[in-house]
């Protein structure tokens, strides 16, 4: 199996992230949150669901390190990259590191 790569991350700007309802339903999860993450946090794990869908791990940056905060997102890439934020949840690091 390839390594997954996640370089269209880098240098991704607010502009061209779209969060979707779904993804801010839960109360301790808003945009500033999910935008902050995606454009600034270093990922912890990554998972590909499916082609051009992946589901990214970071640290929880307010509950600290027993908790990872995971975006799943859609990714559509053409002359621009567009990254669709479907869902987001939060979990324990003991889900991701079994």
């Amino acid at each position: 199996m390839e390594p997954i790569s996640l370089s269209f991350l880098e240098g991704i700007t607010k502009e061209q992230i779209d969060i979707l309802p779904h993804a801010t339903e839960r109360d301790e999860i808003h945009k500033e949150l999910l935008y902050n993450c995606i454009i600034e946090d270093d990922l912890v794990g990554i998972l590909k669901q499916r082609k051009d869908m992946y589901r990214i791990y970071y640290k929880h940056p307010i509950r600290g390190e027993k908790y990872d905060l995971v975006i799943v997102i859609d990714v559509k890439i053409s002359s621009t990259i567009i990254i669709k934020v479907v869902t987001a949840y939060i979990q324990t690091v003991k889900r991701r590191v079994r």
